[in-house]
């Protein structure tokens, strides 16, 4: 029987660890597809939770105007009704989509007990549940609603928020996903003609519906020192809040006109920021009351 020579051998080893490295790369591949598919119909069932809410807008906007509604043989966008209108009237408006989602929302909680919200940004892929584990604070990292691993995640709030009395200002977690998925939307908002086609956040909790406007969008680095925006979002005092928030304004990407003091309500979103090594962005916005 003839040897096999060492060139024979090299070979047969490389075309072993080309195998071992086609089938682990394959495992990889469909691994992600089916949690793709997976993710793509969690997505469409949670929107059939809910009702259409263009509706609801239009009859928010009449009752906010006073005048009747002229019916429209095309659909016209909430995006485009509502770029124009004051905080007031946007808040009316998600007042009344709210009174019809807090059913679900019962539902949601019973479904998973971590489950405190939903947050919302009209005209993007904004659209989601939240959730919240105090003793395991990235325990949504890379888990979806149903607790299954998921690459996709889904968004969570800070460990140390607190929604009941006396509540703190929020802030909520979420992947910065390719595909545009959970909250890679809040990238475009480092153009400021975003910012004023999509000014308002809603963030709901269990029976509370919430809307907030956007005053301040940062990059951050999360190796950096974390206090400019800890002390705007969790400030010891008023003392510490003011100078935070002059920091906070001058990284800002532009002046929105909206200013903010220590006694307000603030929403606080992140997502990954990639032009640093360690980057986040961060889209705060404030109650409106």
């Amino acid at each position: 029987m003839k040897k096999p020579h060492g060139k024979d051998i090299i070979y047969y080893l490389m075309m072993t660890v080309l195998l071992v490295i086609f089938i682990g790369s394959a495992g990889v591949l469909a691994k992600n597809y089916i949690q793709d598919r997976r993710h793509g119909n969690d997505l469409e069932q949670l929107a059939e939770l809910f009702p259409e809410v263009t509706v609801a807008a239009t009859k928010a906007a009449t009752a906010a105007s006073g005048t009747e509604a002229e019916p429209q043989e095309s659909e016209t966008s909430i995006e485009d009704t509502w770029t124009q209108t004051s905080p007031q009237d946007w808040k009316l408006y998600w007042d009344a989509v709210a009174a019809g989602r807090f059913s679900t929302y019962q539902s949601l909680k019973k479904q998973n007990a971590d489950f405190v919200g939903w947050v919302r940004i009209e005209g993007t892929q904004v659209d989601y549940p939240v959730l919240q584990t105090p003793n395991d604070p990235d325990y949504y990292l890379h888990r979806d609603f149903e607790k299954r691993s998921s690459r996709y995640g889904i968004p969570y709030m800070m460990e140390s928020c607190r929604l009941e009395d006396p509540r703190t200002n929020y802030l909520l977690y979420g992947h910065h996903m390719r595909n545009g998925s959970m909250f890679a939307a809040l990238q475009n908002y480092t153009d400021y003609n975003y910012y004023k086609q999509h000014p308002y956040i809603q963030f709901d909790t269990l029976n509370q519906a919430g809307s907030y406007e956007i005053v301040a969008v940062v990059k951050v680095d999360n190796a950096g020192d974390p206090s400019f925006w800890q002390n705007v979002l969790f400030p010891p005092g008023e003392a510490e809040f003011n100078s935070a928030w002059m920091q906070f304004q001058k990284k800002s990407f532009y002046d929105t006109g909206v200013s903010i003091t220590a006694y307000d309500h603030l929403l606080a979103l992140v997502t990954c920021e990639y032009t640093l090594k360690d980057g986040r962005l961060m889209v705060v916005a404030r109650e409106i009351s």
